[in-house]
């Protein structure tokens, strides 16, 4: 998963892959978005993703399913 996050990151103007990044993030079955939040910058990841005025609606749409897979474990919501 860190590297998923790594090239979503690193995406720039191909929003194609991010949506296909985000997306496949969040079908991954993991206990570890404790980690990933803490180490890889999710929760700031997301955060521009949405606050960008030009972000297409299929990326927030991932974005926000992403919160819905991250919020599954009680521990991290």
């Amino acid at each position: 998963m860190p590297r998923y996050l790594e090239l979503a990151h690193n995406t720039g103007e191909n929003t194609d892959l991010l949506v296909e990044l985000v997306g496949t993030m969040v079908y991954m079955p993991t206990d570890k978005w404790q980690q990933m939040i803490e180490h890889c910058g999710v929760i700031e990841f997301i955060h521009n993703q949405l606050v960008n005025e030009y972000a297409e609606d299929d990326i927030i749409l991932e974005c926000v399913m992403l919160c819905g897979t991250i919020c599954r474990n009680d521990e991290i919501a």
